[in-house]
């Protein structure tokens, strides 16, 4: 048996030859954009499929079938949003099988749906990505036609705030695995989102009207956007008193202008420490020694960056402690 496959969705030929488990290698071609798949036997596609008996027939609608291969005996169909894979009741012959992959990857989340809280300065932008497997079925054959991918943010009354596609043609070539992003603008307050991913008709814009089916194998999921709190100094005196008349952590500047009640007291250690909105430590603690009694005439503490960069505006928080020693 013989039959001659085209690429498809930005596979090259080469790259369909090289997938395919059915036929051999050896036999098959590539010319141009196709390519000549000769001697297809049925125990050939019962080896690749490591079934038990050599009926096309039964072959064809063998569990053992990767349903998800872009060449085989699949039938595709639109189910309200559900893509559905099937065997119908119409005469199998060989040739479904020219070009196989028994190897083809299941679409859908490459690990799990995306969870994680999006944190954002007041105003910002907010990213929300998944990475997903398209696999490598022929979407545009299904009816009505696939053209693309599209991830979707509704907020909590389902109402459209975000989205962003990638065309089958223009944006996904010769790619299983694909990465979507939907920027929401001028995020201001904190809200759990929900993230769909569809198959679509149209990747130029996006309404109810261009969905066809959801992208197998994934389901609604919900992140939060959360906003930084205003980057903020934080003095510990432990048990003393110190003045501050004033700090710019933007310009990078901390200044200190007395430190009160050191009685029996030589000198005051001093400590930095710079932390992110989720209270981690950036960078190492930053650590001043003063020789001479006190008052001193000023102190001055440079917050910055592990990377000598100022400290931004939201989301940090600068602490400054002082320790007395005898």
């Amino acid at each position: 048996m013989s039959k001659v496959i085209t690429k498809y969705r930005g596979y090259t030929a080469a790259q369909l030859r090289t997938r395919a488990t059915v036929p051999n290698l050896a036999d098959m071609t590539v010319v141009g954009d196709t390519v000549e798949c000769n001697n297809i036997t049925t125990t050939k596609v019962r080896n690749a499929i490591s079934a038990g008996v050599n009926s096309i027939g039964i072959l064809s609608e063998s569990a053992l079938v990767n349903v998800w291969s872009g060449f085989g005996p699949t039938i595709r169909s639109i189910v309200g949003q559900t893509l559905v894979n099937s065997v119908g009741a119409i005469p199998h012959g060989l040739g479904e099988f020219a070009g196989y992959n028994h190897n083809a990857r299941t679409p859908g989340w490459i690990t799990t749906a995306p969870s994680a809280d999006i944190w954002v300065n007041s105003g910002g932008n907010a990213s929300f990505i998944v990475d997903v497997y398209v696999g490598e079925v022929q979407y545009q054959d299904i009816a009505p036609a696939i053209a693309g991918i599209t991830l979707a943010i509704y907020d909590n009354t389902d109402t459209l705030v975000a989205w962003g596609s990638r065309h089958f043609d223009a944006d996904l070539v010769q790619d299983d695995v694909t990465s979507l992003t939907a920027i929401l603008v001028n995020a201001t307050i904190e809200r759990t989102y929900t993230g769909r991913v569809w198959l679509v008709s149209d990747t130029s814009e996006f309404d109810d009207s261009q969905i066809t089916c959801r992208l197998p194998n994934t389901s609604d999921f919900t992140q939060t956007v959360k906003i930084k709190a205003l980057t903020n100094l934080t003095v510990n005196a432990n048990g003393f008193t110190v003045t501050n008349p004033g700090h710019n952590l933007a310009a990078g500047t901390c200044s200190f202008a007395e430190a009160y009640n050191l009685t029996g007291y030589t000198n005051v250690r001093i400590v930095a420490q710079l932390f992110d909105y989720l209270w981690t430590q950036v960078g190492t603690d930053i650590e001043m020694y003063n020789d001479s009694y006190y008052p001193p005439d000023m102190i001055y503490v440079t917050p910055a960056k592990p990377n000598g960069d100022p400290i931004d505006a939201y989301g940090y928080h600068f602490v400054i402690t002082f320790y007395l020693t005898i």
